[in-house]
């Protein structure tokens, strides 16, 4: 059938996948697993229909007319306006100017895999959890998010190599949620997080009584506060259950980061922080903020790159996450 059709392909995309993160003697293997991989996905890709994802119908019928005021050309969020306007020169059809930004998305989150896939100082098992984890999201449902989320992990492995890559700093215009994250950007100044933590006091009581109610009677904003309610009533029927239990696995995560792993990188005392935020105001939105805390863990390396027992077994134990891929498949269509 169909849809056992649609499983099959997914399992060979995942083993393709986990091979091409493997490392040979020689490069021309990894190249011939990475190309196989790149033909498989892109197989997959043109067989699941893009009407059938999750958000479609919510990108499809946005209006993508020109800001009319300041303030609206401010939250306007214009990576995606300006992509469409770009194949809108080509295309007038709405339907076809959103496969092909749905085209460009899938390959820009495939190249990102790649890019991944080709780290010799991220451990294979954590590849791995980023893939399950995000492939079906990034790749096929969220439009904005998706390439907010590439910068944010070329920024954390770039820092943590010391190195610069001030192009995380456009993501606020990509998508609004990626404000608070921005505040990155200083870490590597003398008191951090002790700024970080009472600017946090600080602001949770301002935004709640003074921000809010403001927001909700700004029109340009309206789209965001009907996100924010779509996002309250979808905590309260069984997702709130799916949400409960990714919050237990990502506080093991944290426990073994910063208890284990005893790595206490300002990066990721941030996204720690942020999730947990996110979280008590509500599930859901933790669960939107959540990619951030699992790149920022998971790309974390040390100097010395070394394959202990434990990254042994859980490099061949990461195998057994392909259910959890094709969960993954079902959740976000």
């Amino acid at each position: 059938s169909y849809m056992s059709f649609i499983i099959l392909v997914s399992l060979i995309v995942f083993i393709c996948y986990y091979l091409s993160c493997l490392e040979y003697s020689s490069f021309s293997q990894k190249y011939f697993f990475i190309s196989l991989f790149l033909f498989t996905s892109c197989f997959l890709r043109s067989y699941i229909p893009e009407e059938i994802n999750k958000d479609y119908y919510g990108y499809l019928n946005k209006s993508y007319s020109n800001p009319e005021g300041f303030l609206t050309f401010l939250i306007s969020e214009h990576y995606l306006y300006l992509v469409f306007k770009l194949f809108n020169l080509f295309e007038n059809d709405r339907i076809v100017i959103f496969s092909f930004i749905y085209w460009f998305n899938f390959l820009l989150v495939t190249l990102f895999f790649v890019w991944l896939s080709m780290k010799k100082d991220v451990k294979l098992w954590k590849k791995i959890i980023i893939f399950v984890f995000y492939y079906f999201l990034f790749g096929y449902v969220v439009l904005r998010n998706s390439p907010v989320y590439i910068l944010f992990a070329l920024f954390c492995y770039s820092s943590y190599k010391n190195q610069k890559f001030n192009a995380f700093l456009l993501t606020p215009l990509m998508h609004l949620s990626a404000l608070p994250v921005t505040l990155i950007v200083f870490f590597k100044k003398k008191y951090y997080l002790k700024y970080l933590f009472f600017l946090s006091l600080l602001l949770i009581p301002v935004f709640v009584i003074y921000i809010m109610p403001l927001i909700e009677n700004l029109i340009e904003l309206q789209s965001i506060v009907d996100k924010a309610n779509v996002y309250s009533k979808g905590a309260d029927n069984m997702y709130n259950i799916i949400h409960t239990v990714y919050f237990i696995f990502i506080s093991l995560l944290v426990f073994k980061t910063l208890f284990f792993d005893r790595v206490f990188h300002p990066i990721i005392f941030t996204t720690i922080g942020l999730y947990y935020l996110f979280f008590i105001m509500n599930p859901v939105l933790g669960f939107r903020y959540s990619p951030y805390l699992f790149i920022s863990i998971l790309l974390f390396s040390n100097e010395k790159i070394t394959i202990s027992k434990f990254d042994y077994y859980l490099n061949r134990l990461s195998l057994f996450t392909m259910p959890y891929f094709i969960y993954t498949l079902y959740d976000t269509h």
